[in-house]
């Protein structure tokens, strides 16, 4: 019983994760107020992802002809085995260095399409929850400083990883076996980080906390990620996949603080009350605490009379 209801955890996170992509774009249809948010960084995105696509499959088999030459000859063993592994390798570096562009997409987006995002993930919070924070120039400018550091961190490990899975698919057979997990694995988990990363941020999570987030929460997020990886490589819908990712990941972020799943401090609010933009919440009335000690004590007096009553009743 204990593994069945494990396995099944598991698997309703992953396919929660999953489809948290998809319910955003719904989420967009049904609240258009968002689409003022979502539609404006579309263009760049588009413009991003075609010259990382071109770029890419252009070139992969220079890169694969630079390691390993395609093979030539009529033998059987050439014809038969090295030319289909050649084209193995090809697709699988294709594959590597289309997850490296990816990665690079998501880092060049952060400046151009972060405070629209941004503004996306406010407002979702505020439909769903009705809190609004007041606007801040400074905040704002500060959270797009924070994605950016953070993002270029994560491009910089998701370069190294997508650099050695590379090296790996130059390897014959076992090499672009390698290739293929590592770009199942590790860079889905990067990329879904970028939408992930915004409603993180504008709660002014740092670092460490939205690593904890992840290693807490790892088989869901494992779920968002890899939609939001396989979404990239649908055309047109690829255009609205960060915005659709970042209402999802915004909802997912809040369903979660309300499971006690995502128990991170909202240093947002803090700095607000501090520049006194946010109304501190008022404290409870002192008289409800202490009227309801005597309350209380007059009811648990009787119980206490009475004990002492049954108690001198039994003495001998």
């Amino acid at each position: 019983m204990g593994i069945w209801s494990g396995f099944k955890g598991v698997t309703g996170d992953l396919w929660r994760g999953f489809r948290a992509p998809f319910a955003g774009f719904r989420y967009m249809i049904d609240n258009p107020g968002t689409l003022k948010y979502a539609l404006p960084p579309a263009p760049i995105i588009a413009a991003l992802l075609v010259g990382m696509f071109y770029l890419t499959w252009t070139h992969s088999d220079d890169l694969l002809t630079w390691a390993w030459a395609m093979p030539e000859g009529d033998a059987w063993s050439t014809r038969w085995l090295l030319v289909p592994l050649w084209y193995v390798a090809w697709g699988l570096v294709t594959l590597a260095t289309t997850a490296l562009g990816l990665i690079a997409v998501a880092i060049a987006s952060i400046p151009l399409a972060g405070p629209f995002m941004e503004l996306l993930s406010e407002k979702v919070e505020k439909l769903e929850t009705g809190f609004e924070a007041p606007f801040s120039f400074t905040v704002m400018a500060r959270n797009i400083l924070v994605s950016l550091t953070h993002a270029t961190a994560l491009g910089l490990v998701g370069a190294t990883v997508a650099i050695t899975g590379l090296a790996l698919g130059l390897i014959p057979v076992v090499g672009p076996v390698l290739a293929m997990i590592i770009s199942l694995t590790i860079a889905p988990m990067l990329i879904g980080l970028n939408p992930f990363d915004y409603p993180m941020t504008i709660r002014l999570w740092p670092f460490r906390d939205k690593v904890a987030f992840v290693r807490q929460n790892l088989t869901l997020f494992y779920g968002f990620a890899l939609c939001a990886y396989l979404m990239l490589y649908i055309p047109l819908v690829n255009l609205l996949l960060l915005p659709a990712c970042v209402i999802g990941a915004t909802r997912l972020l809040i369903e979660l603080q309300g499971e006690g799943r995502a128990d991170f401090r909202d240093r947002r609010v803090e700095v607000l009350q501090k520049r006194g933009k946010l109304a501190e919440p008022e404290p409870a009335p002192a008289s409800t605490s202490a009227s309801a000690e005597p309350v209380a004590a007059a009811q648990e007096a009787p119980q206490e009379v009475a004990a002492e009553v049954t108690a001198q009743e039994g003495a001998p």
